[in-house]
């Protein structure tokens, strides 16, 4: 899959001239050899691209790495599917967070998390309050990261989680930079149009994610997750929290929400008089130019 996107994107990478490097690492190193043989006969490895495939403990190969995804001069994703959870510990979280140029995606198994959150071996390496509906054990551990971030470092996170059978599994998503953060919350959003987290009705309503019924549920009411955003968002602002459009842009962000779910609570504010604001919805390019945006009460 990850070779598939980077070959979509060829005649950018060309016409360009760079240069990228896709790194896959395994314990196996027959499955470190399966990889490699699987991708050179049956998808081609164009001569852009350098595969570079290595088995190996994580620990050494993080190191190994490390410098590398700290180079501020190169932009870098890294994935990395843990089997299990205490690879990406507080250590190894927060030397993630000094790549500013680096995203990250790792997999954790959510729902082995939630039920054993107390046990020692889990609280080795994560000590987190148990969400109490498992639906919403994603929200409580990326707390826990969040809280692994080093203060003054300026880091964006989000989760999504996926629901197979019984069981729940969850992505992280994390970034140093607004624009990846909102990249991906632009997907998470497509694929979850109630609460942006899941591919599973997080508030067990049954809602179906079918284009028909969504007029019925704006008659019923707005979800429970933009509700509370919304009635955060306009405390923040009239408490004179939110002073600029970039303030409010990134909060959007740092709330999981998009910037144009700050569009009904702006637009309203304006119309009582509170706020005068060239805009309705925050943008990106506020992080360079923010335009007029005032409280007036």
């Amino acid at each position: 899959m990850i070779l598939k996107e980077i070959k979509e994107r060829s005649g950018d990478i060309c016409s360009k001239g760079l240069r990228v490097t896709f790194t896959a690492c395994d314990l196996r190193a027959d499955k470190v050899a399966s990889l490699q043989h699987y991708l050179e006969a049956e998808h081609g490895i164009p001569q852009w691209l350098t595969f570079d495939a290595r088995p190996g403990e994580f620990d050494t190969t993080f190191a190994h790495y490390l410098p590398i995804l700290q180079d501020p001069n190169t932009a870098r994703l890294a994935f990395l599917d843990q089997y299990g959870f205490k690879e990406v510990d507080a250590n190894v979280f927060a030397a993630l967070t000094t790549c500013p140029t680096t995203d990250i995606l790792f997999f954790i198994s959510t729902q082995h998390l939630h039920r054993f959150a107390d046990h020692p071996t889990i609280r080795k390496y994560m000590e987190f309050d148990r969400a109490g509906d498992y639906y919403h054990a994603h929200r409580a551990i990326l707390e826990w990261y969040r809280s692994q971030v080093p203060k003054g470092t300026e880091y964006y996170l989000a989760p999504f989680s996926f629901r197979k059978g019984s069981n729940i599994y969850s992505l992280i998503f994390g970034s140093g930079h607004p624009r990846g953060m909102e990249q991906f919350l632009n997907v998470a959003w497509q694929k979850d149009k109630l609460n942006g987290e899941a591919d599973y009705d997080l508030n067990r309503e049954d809602f179906r994610d079918i284009e028909p019924y969504l007029p019925m549920i704006d008659m019923f009411g707005k979800p429970k997750k933009k509700q509370i955003f919304e009635a955060a968002l306009e405390k923040a602002i009239r408490d004179g929290e939110l002073t600029t459009e970039t303030a409010l842009y990134l909060y959007c962000l740092e709330n999981g929400m998009l910037p144009n779910h700050a569009s009904p609570v702006l637009s309203k504010l304006k119309q009582d008089g509170v706020v005068e604001c060239a805009f309705m919805t925050p943008r990106r390019e506020s992080l360079k130019t923010p335009r007029a945006f005032r409280v007036l009460s």
